[in-house]
């Protein structure tokens, strides 16, 4: 069913999804696939954000910054960057997008994600 924030629903916020990996590994891509039931397909996906690694959970290194991300399509969204040692990757959506076929709640949501 994918993740999904569910905070602060009646404002634009920040949310943010911590990955760990289990040990630190060379990283250089990540796939996020957007939700992608019907007319809900991309909503939940962040208008803006970033993508940061860390070796320790702590000490974050942003390798991926977008803004005003348009609406995506029902495909993952591949972000690639220098390849990197780190065990944790966090995608933080900083402005996220209001869906009008649930409310015009804000969510950050993702069917999926994979990093290489």
């Amino acid at each position: 069913m994918g993740w999904s924030s569910n905070s602060s629903l009646t404002v634009n916020h920040t949310e943010s999804l911590t990955l760990d990996m289990g040990s630190v590994k060379s990283l250089g891509r990540v796939e996020l696939y957007p939700r992608n039931d019907g007319v809900n397909t991309g909503y939940g996906f962040p208008v803006n954000f970033t993508i940061q690694v860390s070796t320790d959970g702590s000490a974050l290194t942003t390798v991926v910054t977008r803004t005003g991300y348009a609406l995506p399509g029902n495909a993952a969204q591949s972000f690639t960057f220098a390849p990197q040692g780190a065990r944790y990757v966090k995608i933080e959506g900083t402005s996220l997008r209001q869906n009008s076929n649930d409310g015009n709640l804000y969510r950050m949501q993702l069917a999926e994600a994979f990093v290489y």
